[in-house]
């Protein structure tokens, strides 16, 4: 097989700007390496991509002079040796200890007695990995460098901007797809068939995060999905959905109501897009990002449904490998003072739970600009009413065309 990458998604150059970037960073905590656990921030650095994170932990280690080293299951070794970028990998077999591997790597790269970020944060850096680091090479000052990585990749390049934008197109058509399978009788596995389809026909890479489809009074859970239930008249359909183009992921929440909606649900939605708008008016480079939970909020108060908004405004959206949030990066919480900057990518989702009754809500993904913001997702935000049985589907008349006259030749 040919040692040049098969599908890297970006340019060589590309990589090495991100990987001067993340030197600076080094430099600035005085470290002689940092080892990249998260399967997103190693996809970032090198485009090195497996689904295999999950059951044997990885790691790649990277020196202020550029050397690095995959540390990884073997089965996994070609997917980075044949198809990332400047990644040698060394593999161990199922039954060795991942964390004995990655020590001695640290070793062998001379970094024994040195200084060495670790990422404590990400999930897969698991206890025993820590703890058998630390026997296998005892010299070695581990320091947390948790979000680091993260923070760096939160601010998009153009060419990352690119695949944001494919991925809005597609959960575009996904969302289409979704409510318009929404009628009474048919069932939430019909809805999420026409969705997981028409996601893919409009070329998006696979979605490891779930999507949240989920109708009735279980649509007022938090991050429940279907189970099959049949929909009903009156019943509240909840979508919050994701697309990807080359792991770069946008998402988009809507909802629909089986038949005609009641006041109160009409409120309910009115009041969530309201909210929607105010947070993305907000949205500017250079302030904390908990400006733009506040004004959300106070928007929701005074539509009288601020005592059901339990959660955050949104969050940074990037590469997905197990869910679209950037995890460790940019939160939009009330307590968060993280500074917005240009191209960060955002999901805002002022969307609320009524408790036993439903979830209603819009949400869009955003792009900081230079001077406020841009909406890439590009979705009407409206409440969709869907068919009783035996609705007829209203079609237009087209008035009948005119036929045309030769004209006379003089």
């Amino acid at each position: 097989m040919s040692k040049k990458a098969l599908s890297l998604p970006f340019a060589s150059a590309e990589y090495d700007r991100r990987f001067e970037r993340l030197k600076a960073k080094m430099d600035e905590r005085g470290l002689d390496a940092i080892i990249l656990c998260g399967p997103e921030n190693q996809y970032w650095l090198t485009g090195y991509e497996t689904t295999g994170f999950h059951s044997f932990p990885q790691a790649m280690i990277v020196k202020r002079d550029g050397t690095r080293l995959l540390v990884t299951r073997q089965l996994e070794v070609e997917n980075a040796t044949d198809n990332a970028y400047k990644l040698p990998a060394r593999g161990y077999q199922d039954d060795e200890s991942p964390g004995a591997a990655i020590a001695k790597g640290l070793i062998d790269m001379g970094l024994g007695a040195r200084t060495v970020g670790v990422e404590k944060k990400v999930p897969w850096f698991l206890v025993d990995v820590y703890e058998s680091i630390l026997r296998g090479a005892p010299g070695a000052k581990l320091v947390d460098t948790s979000g680091m990585a993260e923070l760096l990749r939160s601010v998009k390049t153009p060419a990352e901007i690119v695949y944001v934008r494919k991925a809005a197109k597609a959960v575009g058509a996904a969302m289409k797809a979704g409510l318009e399978a929404v009628r009474e009788g048919a069932t939430e596995y019909d809805v999420a068939a026409e969705v997981h389809h028409a996601r893919i026909k409009a070329e998006s890479h696979f979605i490891r995060n779930p999507s949240y489809i989920v109708s009735g009074p279980r649509s007022a859970l938090a991050h429940a999905t279907w189970i099959g239930r049949k929909l009903e008249k009156g019943d509240m359909t909840f979508f919050e959905l994701g697309a990807n183009y080359r792991h770069y992921d946008a998402a988009l929440i809507r909802c629909a109501v089986v038949g005609k909606a009641s006041d109160s649900i009409r409120r309910a939605s009115d009041a969530s897009k309201a909210a929607l708008e105010v947070a993305i008016k907000a949205i500017k480079p250079g302030i904390e990002a908990r400006e733009v939970h506040f004004a959300a909020h106070k928007e929701l108060e005074r539509h009288g449904f601020g005592k059901y908004f339990d959660h955050r405004v949104g969050y940074g959206i990037g590469i997905e490998f197990l869910t679209w949030i950037e995890r460790g990066g940019l939160s939009m919480d009330q307590g968060s003072t993280q500074i917005l900057e240009p191209n960060m990518t955002l999901h805002v989702i002022p969307y609320f739970k009524v408790p036993g009754k439903y979830s209603i809500g819009y949400s869009e993904t955003v792009r900081v600009t230079e001077n406020g913001r841009e909406v890439l997702t590009d979705f009407p935000r409206t409440l969709t009413e869907a068919p009783l049985k035996g609705a007829r589907v209203a079609v237009s008349k087209k008035a009948p065309a005119k036929k045309k006259t030769a004209k006379r030749k003089r």
